[in-house]
């Protein structure tokens, strides 16, 4: 149950790996995530992971979800920035 959680709106880092985790939805109520490890838990759908903007770190594996495209974007943006060239002197 995460209900104690959605409470913590300032939070950026929430660590919740191998807790029989199944519904991650109150998660959304968290604007400030920045780092997400929901890994090893027994989520179907990471879907609401999808609409946290603000996530730049993210663990879910181990789990029994069979579609990605919720984080595609997620996805996109951070290859994107890790790809970038770096600047030369």
């Amino acid at each position: 149950d995460l209900a104690p959680i959605v409470t913590l709106t300032q939070l950026q880092t929430l660590r919740l790996s191998n807790t029989q985790l199944r519904d991650i939805t109150a998660l959304t109520a968290l604007p400030q995530l920045t780092t997400l490890d929901i890994s090893y838990n027994q989520i179907n759908s990471i879907a609401p992971v999808g609409d946290i903007s603000t996530i730049r770190s993210l663990n879910v594996a181990y789990n029994p979800f069979t579609d990605i495209s919720p984080i595609g974007k997620m996805i996109l943006a951070v290859s994107t920035s890790i790809l970038r060239p770096v600047p030369t002197t």
